[in-house]
């Protein structure tokens, strides 16, 4: 082994220690692996959060909330959520949207089966 000159010695020490620094101060942020400002929480209040969140208090869908949900946790995130949240509403835990008469459609309306086939001409073809 060759004798390394005291600036080489000095070098390598600083670079072991600077990579053992950030090894600690990595550590001593994520705090065992969760996010360094992440509030630990159960998953039933993880699902209370987010059902405020996806849902309006009367059960009915928060439309602008799921969008913002979406934008913000992205697509497999969303439908994690929204499984988790579809289970736990088949155990009959989130609100239901209230029964309510079918409210009219515009004037002139009609329903699929009263709607004519269209024909090739009208398709573009």
């Amino acid at each position: 082994m060759t004798k390394l000159h005291v600036w080489e010695q000095v070098a390598e020490e600083l670079a072991v220690w600077i990579d053992d620094m950030a090894e600690q101060v990595a550590d001593g942020l994520l705090g065992g692996g969760r996010s360094p400002f992440g509030a630990e929480l159960s998953e039933e209040e993880k699902l209370d959060y987010y059902e405020r969140q996806v849902f309006n208090p009367d059960g009915t869908p928060n439309v602008e909330g799921r969008q913002r949900l979406l934008n913000r946790v992205g697509v497999r995130g969303f439908v994690q959520i929204m499984s988790a949240l579809a289970e736990r509403r088949g155990r009959g835990r989130l609100p239901t949207p209230p029964e309510s008469e079918p409210q009219p459609g515009p004037v002139g309306a009609r329903t699929i089966e009263e709607q004519e086939p269209l024909s090739m001409r009208q398709i573009g073809r």
